[in-house]
C-alpha cells in the first residue's frame, strides 16, 4: 500500500504501514526535511528508508517553486535534484487541460527528458 500525502501524519503512516510514500512535489528543502522525518519514523517502527520507496507527483506548470517547468534541461535538473534527495519515481503531468499544449508536452518529455533519466 502506497501512502499519499505531504503532512507529517501521512509520513508517519507511510513509515509505519506503507510500501511507499507518494506526496505531491514539495520544494527541495521541505522535501529533504520530510524525507529525513520519514527516515526517523521508519527507524522508530523498526524499518529503514529502503523499505519505503519514495515517489512524487510533479506538474510541469503550476505554482512557482513547485512546478518542474517546460524546458527539458530545467526538468532534468530538478528531477536529478529530487533523485539526490531519495526520490525514486516521478509522476509528471503537464498540468493543463488544453490538448494542444498537453500532447507537445508529453512528446517533449518522451523525446528529450526520459531518455536522459
Amino acid at each position: 500500500m502506497i501512502i499519499g500525502g505531504s503532512s507529517r501524519a501521512a509520513v508517519r503512516r507511510a513509515a509505519r504501514l506503507g510500501d511507499g510514500w507518494h506526496p505531491n512535489v514539495l520544494p527541495f528543502e521541505e522535501m529533504s526535511q520530510m524525507i529525513q522525518y520519514l527516515g526517523e519514523r521508519a527507524k522508530a517502527s523498526g524499518r529503514t528508508l529502503d523499505d519505503i520507496p519514495i515517489s512524487i507527483s510533479a506538474a510541469m506548470r503550476g505554482r512557482e517553486g513547485h512546478a518542474l517547468g517546460t524546458d527539458p534541461e530545467e526538468i532534468l535538473q530538478k528531477a536529478r535534484s529530487y533523485e539526490e534527495l531519495g526520490v525514486q519515481r516521478m509522476v509528471i503531468s503537464s498540468n493543463t487541460r488544453d490538448p494542444d499544449q498537453m500532447l507537445p508536452d508529453m512528446e517533449m518529455l518522451a523525446r528529450e527528458v526520459l531518455p536522459q533519466l
